[in-house]
């Protein structure tokens, strides 16, 4: 068994929804369909996976052992971490504090799929061939606490 870890800084970017086309051919030629990224996150996401990709490669080659076999079945943890908005925290006395009723738990959007698609995407060629490959995943959404930073702390281990 096999596994590598790291974490990308920044704020996590989904993988939205793919909005199609139909392409009709010119004299007779057959219509094609294309698939884009719609919704907003699309200028945020190439350079996201972009920065999970350089983490990854990064830790694969700071690990020490074993070449890494892609082609594995692998296991994936994903933790992703946001930043508090400021409705978290209230002042006392100038000094701010967080507040009782302050949840720990990210539950609202991103959605969690959406998360882990650009994820399993931008791991796709690195830590291994294909997502398919992928049979299991655990997935968290928090908030950040002091003074970690928001982003995703990945753990991807081959069987």
């Amino acid at each position: 068994m096999q596994s590598v870890s790291f974490f990308t800084p920044g704020v996590p970017v989904p993988q939205g929804s793919k909005q199609g086309f139909v392409i009709h051919g010119k004299h007779g030629a057959r219509p094609r369909a294309i698939l884009v990224d719609a919704g907003k996150a699309k200028t945020h996401l190439k350079p996201w996976r972009q920065s999970v990709y350089y983490a990854a490669a990064q830790a694969l080659l700071r690990r020490v052992g074993d070449p890494w076999d892609c082609a594995r079945p692998m296991i994936v943890e994903a933790t992703y971490l946001f930043a508090r908005p400021k409705s978290h925290f209230g002042s006392k006395n100038g000094a701010p504090y967080l507040k009782a009723s302050a949840p720990r738990f990210h539950t609202n959007k991103p959605d969690i799929d959406k998360l882990e698609r650009s994820t399993l995407d931008a791991l796709t060629g690195i830590t291994f061939n294909d997502d398919c490959q992928v049979y299991a995943l655990r997935a968290m959404k928090l908030y950040v606490s002091g003074d970690e930073k928001p982003g995703l702390q990945v753990s991807v281990t081959s069987d």
